[in-house]
């Protein structure tokens, strides 16, 4: 998430920083939890929705889900 909401290594995109750092807060990062919401105040509703969308995919992937 943090890549992604910098910009460091990797074009910024608010949308996968979202859905990195949703999974990381459904994992138990609270640290994660402060920083997806304070992407989220950057973002459209429309951004939004896809990077929920994204996050589900994403925790659904890695969990074997």
């Amino acid at each position: 998430g943090f890549m992604y909401g910098t910009g460091r290594g990797v074009p910024q995109d608010f949308v996968q920083a979202y859905a990195w750092y949703n999974v990381a807060s459904a994992s138990g990062e609270d640290v994660a939890r402060k920083n997806r919401d304070t992407v989220a105040e950057r973002m459209s509703p429309t951004q939004l929705e896809e990077a929920q969308k994204l996050s589900t995919r994403l925790f659904e992937e890695i969990s074997g889900s």
